[in-house]
């Protein structure tokens, strides 16, 4: 598939969550946000029918793309729609979900393009299949990163019930910016994107036909002790906390970051999967 149609499509859903939700005011017209993103996503879906229908190949690919690009501009759309709607929210809420919405696209951005300069100065494109050398691969991952969070950071604000424990006195404090969960969450995707990397071209169990100097596995390796480190201290200092703390955010944040993990695993699987069977 061409990398180029799928940075665009990528691009443009990125962009259009950030600016949406850059100007987002609880005066604003909620048919008129309803019909911008909607057209938007339905040009965005119809690109990817009829690239199928001229190329009729990557099915699995754009069937994966697809979904996630439907989950992305709905959850969007429901976004805007509840905020707007709701008539009890402050600007003060408003600009906070703004920051973390623009933040979290941001940063998630800026990992994405990191994961695709060291793969490029460490791995080997010409002598090993890696993964992380298709592009498109590049941006289904971070589109699907964005969307995870965004759909999960609208259920912890609006859920309720088994998913989240919440009250609804804790609603402000859900909405609010919590930058150490977009950190954890950053590093978990880059994580991520060299595990999927890893499972074709280069086998952890045997790396000697890769050069040192240029095997993705060493910096794979390393970064995973760091991951699982962070998450351990990030948990153990949390739980320890949870009685002082005395309420229901921290709690909240741990799920968050939990459900995104879960999540963004599962397809990461599934992609892995479409390309090692």
């Amino acid at each position: 598939m061409n990398s180029i149609f799928t940075f665009i499509i990528t691009l443009i859903y990125i962009l259009y969550n950030i600016v949406t939700l850059s100007v987002l005011d609880k005066d604003q017209n909620v048919l008129i946000h309803m019909i911008v993103g909607g057209v938007i996503g339905f040009i965005s879906l119809s690109a990817l029918v009829y690239y199928y229908l001229k190329t009729q190949n990557n099915s699995l690919f754009l069937l994966l793309f697809g979904i996630i690009l439907i989950i992305g501009y709905t959850f969007s759309l429901i976004n805007i729609k509840k905020t707007i709607d709701d008539k009890d929210i402050s600007e003060n809420e408003i600009n906070a979900l703004k920051t973390k919405t623009i933040t979290s696209g941001i940063l998630f951005t800026i990992v994405g393009f990191i994961a695709y300069i060291l793969n490029s100065f460490m791995g080997d494109c010409q002598n090993i299949n890696e993964l992380l050398c298709d592009k498109n691969i590049l941006f289904l991952l971070l589109l699907s990163n964005i969307v995870v969070y965004n759909s999960i950071n609208f259920l912890k604000l609006h859920g309720r019930g088994w998913i989240w424990n919440k009250d609804d006195k804790d609603d402000k404090d859900n909405i609010s910016m919590d930058l150490g969960v977009i950190i954890m969450l950053c590093l978990w995707q880059l994580y991520i994107y060299f595990l999927v990397d890893g499972f074709k071209g280069a086998r952890l169990s045997d790396t000697s036909s890769i050069p040192q100097d240029k095997s993705i596995t060493v910096l794979f390796s390393g970064l995973s002790v760091f991951v699982i480190l962070s998450l351990l201290i990030y948990l153990f200092v949390t739980n320890a906390q949870c009685k002082k703390w005395e309420n229901i955010k921290h709690i909240n944040n741990i799920k968050e970051i939990s459900y995104n993990m879960l999540t963004t695993s599962i397809i990461s699987i599934i992609i892995i999967g479409s390309h090692v069977i």
